[in-house]
C-alpha cells in the first residue's frame, strides 16, 4: 500500500492485531514455558504463579539467603568475605587483649623501686618483741593526763655531760587508762625493746630521756650510725626510755614523747627509730627547760617526717588519746630499776662505753672505735 492509501473492505491487517491482549501488571514478566526449552533464558513466574522450588546445587544460593553468605554452622571457603571479616575480629581481638596485659604489667609494676619498698625492705629484717599486745585500742582505751609528776627530784640536766636521774623517774602519778603494750616489745610489761636482725649476737643497750639535751647532741651525732649498724646486723638494739626530766623540770613532755614512741613501735621498729631520730633533731628538740613534747599537736607535727607516720590516722588517734600513758611510766619505772644514774647512757654486752674524753661517746668515730674495740 502506498502511503494515505486506505485498507480496502474486507482484508485482514497485516502486523499487529488491533486488539492486543492486555499488558501484564507492571513489574510481572509474563509467564513462560515451564519447564523453558533448551537454551531459553530462564523466565520469571508469571502473576500468581509460584516459583519454582530452590535448588541447593553446586554454585547456586540456598533459598532464604543473601548473596555472599554461607549456610548457618558453615565456615566460608578460604578467599570469601565472611572469612576474611572473621580474620579481621580475630586479630583485632588478640590485639586488644595483648594491649590490656601490657597495661595492667606497668600499672601493678609502677612501684617497684619506689622508697617505700625499700622502707618496706628494711623492715622485714628487723624483728622486735612479739608478746605484746598488738589490738588496735580505740578511743576510750586510756585517758590522758598532763599533770607534772611530784617524785623525787632529779640530777641536773647539763648540756656537757650526762643528766642526772636520781629520784623517781616521771613523778607518782600514775595515768588514768589501762596498760596497752605497743606491739615489738616482750616482757610482762611490754618494756623490753628490742630491734635488730636475728642473727646478731650483740647487744647495744641505750638510756635515754627524750627531753635530755645530751641526749639529743647523742642522737644528732651518733643517731645515724646506730640505725645503720643496727640494720646491717652489727648488733642489736635495746631501749630504755626514762621520763625523769618531768620531775626536774616541770612538765610531762618526756612521759608524753615515750608514749606516743610506744604508738610509734606498735606502727613498726623503723616507725620508731625514725620517729625517736625526729624528735632529738636540731630543728625538732626543744630548748631545756621546755615542755614542748607535752603538746600532743607538736609531737604529730613532727611525726609528719616519718614516712611510716605521717597521714596515719590509727596513729595519731593514740598519741592524742593517751593509749600508752601507762606503759610510758612502766617504762620509766623499769629505768628507774636498772641503776643507770645519767642519760645519755650508751653500754655493750652490759658493760659502759666511754669515748675519747672518758664519758659517753658523743661523736659517730669515737662510738664506733669504743663498739669495734669491745666487738
Amino acid at each position: 500500500m502506498q502511503p494515505g492509501q486506505q485498507q480496502p473492505d474486507g482484508e485482514q491487517p497485516q502486523g499487529a492485531p488491533s486488539n492486543p491482549p492486555p499488558p501484564a501488571p507492571p513489574g510481572i514478566p509474563p509467564a513462560g514455558p515451564y519447564p523453558p526449552p533448551p537454551g531459553a533464558a530462564p523466565q520469571q513466574p508469571g502473576f500468581g504463579q509460584a516459583p519454582p522450588p530452590p535448588s541447593y546445587g553446586p554454585g547456586t544460593q540456598p533459598y532464604g539467603q543473601a548473596p555472599g553468605t554461607q549456610p548457618y554452622g558453615q565456615a566460608p571457603p578460604p578467599g570469601q568475605p565472611g572469612n576474611q571479616r572473621r580474620t579481621l575480629i580475630a586479630v583485632v581481638a588478640a590485639v586488644a587483649a595483648i594491649a590490656l596485659v601490657v597495661v595492667g604489667t606497668l600499672v601493678l609494676g609502677n612501684d617497684d623501686d619506689s622508697p617505700k619498698d625499700e622502707q618496706a625492705a628494711a623492715e622485714r629484717e628487723l624483728f622486735g618483741g612479739s608478746d605484746g599486745d598488738h589490738r588496735a585500742p580505740g578511743n576510750n582505751d586510756a585517758g590522758k593526763s598532763t599533770e607534772p609528776g611530784q617524785g623525787g627530784t632529779g640530777g641536773d640536766a647539763s648540756s656537757g655531760g650526762d643528766t642526772g636521774s636520781g629520784g623517781s623517774t616521771g613523778g607518782t602519778e600514775a595515768p588514768t587508762g589501762p596498760l596497752v603494750k605497743p606491739a615489738n616489745t616482750t616482757g610482762a610489761d611490754g618494756t623490753t625493746v628490742v630491734i635488730g636482725v636475728p642473727e646478731a649476737t650483740d647487744t647495744l643497750e641505750l638510756y635515754e630521756d627524750p627531753r635530755c639535751p645530751p641526749c639529743a647532741m647523742f642522737e644528732q651525732n651518733v643517731g645515724e650510725t646506730v640505725i645503720k649498724d643496727i640494720q646491717a646486723g652489727k648488733y642489736k638494739a635495746s631501749f630504755h626510755l626514762a621520763t625523769f626530766l618531768d620531775t626536774t623540770m616541770g612538765g610531762s613532755g618526756s612521759r608524753s614523747a615515750v608514749s606516743a614512741l610506744g604508738a610509734a613501735l606498735n606502727v613498726s621498729t623503723n616507725a620508731f627509730l625514725e620517729y625517736k631520730k625526729a624528735l632529738y633533731a636540731q630543728e625538732n628538740h626543744p630548748t631545756e627547760g621546755a615542755d614542748s613534747f607535752s603538746d600532743d599537736t607538736y609531737l604529730l607535727k613532727v611525726a609528719e617526717q616519718v614516712p611510716a607516720l605521717a597521714g596515719n590516722s590509727a596513729f595519731a588517734q593514740q598519741v592524742r588519746s593517751g593509749v600508752y600513758d601507762a606503759w610510758a611510766q612502766k617504762m620509766s619505772a623499769a629505768f628507774d630499776a636498772s641503776g643507770v644514774e645519767g642519760t645519755p647512757t650508751v653500754k655493750l654486752n652490759g658493760t659502759k662505753l666511754t669515748g675519747s674524753g672518758g664519758s659517753t661517746p658523743m661523736t659517730a668515730a669515737d662510738f664506733t672505735a669504743a663498739v669495734d674495740d669491745r666487738i
